[in-house]
């Protein structure tokens, strides 16, 4: 397969799950409500037990486990994905596009150890495209994004989107490592974009979560389109 349609194939992959994780947010937030309306307008009865953790909910307690499932966790765990899958896009667009033009790695150097312990040619250009790549998204996005402007200047992010981005991206790790409460790393992350100080928790609205979605879907498609564009 050609690089150009490699790339589109990797671009419409990570779209298509982009898709998926909103569908997963949207259809699993709808299920809630319903939930909700049919123990509030039709006085549906239910009891439910998690057999693992002993715990067990009914109508009485449906409506304040789906506000916050839908409102906490739901939105967390999503927004998560749409950052993973953008990650694992980049990664895997920056890898076809070095493999293609290995004269880029010439100044990376592997061990002797390294290198006796490869087959072939080919293994070496494997090892020092992965060991390129490590040493990217080791460091923050706008070091993804002045990389991709070094190698492959598709004009995309421009740079408010790569800010916003930026914020996202911050949020996602704080999400992770911080339990949602904002930290030093966090400010120093999101730069102006910061949307809260360090020792607050950092809030999702539905808003924040619709935009950081659109925001990453249009990162796919133009990145990836440009660099097809260029193969």
């Amino acid at each position: 397969m050609a690089l150009r349609e490699e790339m589109e194939s990797v671009r419409d992959r990570a779209l298509a799950s982009l898709n998926g994780a909103h569908d997963y947010f949207t259809y699993t937030q709808n299920a809630w409500r319903t939930v909700q309306q049919a123990v509030e307008r039709d006085g549906l009865k239910f009891s439910w037990r998690n057999r693992h953790t002993n715990s067990s909910v009914n109508e009485q307690d449906a409506p304040a486990r789906a506000e916050r499932y839908v409102a906490e966790e739901l939105a967390s765990s999503s927004l998560q994905q749409f950052v993973s899958i953008f990650e694992n896009f980049l990664h895997d667009a920056f890898r076809l596009w070095l493999l293609a033009h290995p004269e880029s790695l010439s100044k990376r150097q592997l061990s002797g150890k390294d290198i006796f312990g490869l087959p072939d040619k080919a293994a070496i250009v494997n090892a020092l495209v992965g060991k390129e790549l490590k040493e990217v998204f080791y460091d923050r996005p706008a070091n993804w994004f002045e990389y991709l402007h070094d190698h492959v200047n598709t004009g995309s992010p421009l740079p408010v989107e790569a800010q916003q981005f930026a914020e996202i991206k911050a949020t996602r790790d704080v999400l992770v490592h911080g339990q949602g409460v904002a930290n030093a790393f966090y400010f120093d992350k999101a730069g102006m974009l910061a949307r809260a100080q360090p020792g607050q928790l950092l809030d999702i609205p539905e808003t924040y979560h619709q935009a950081s979605w659109e925001l990453i879907c249009k990162l796919t498609r133009d990145i990836g389109s440009g660099m097809a564009a260029k193969a």
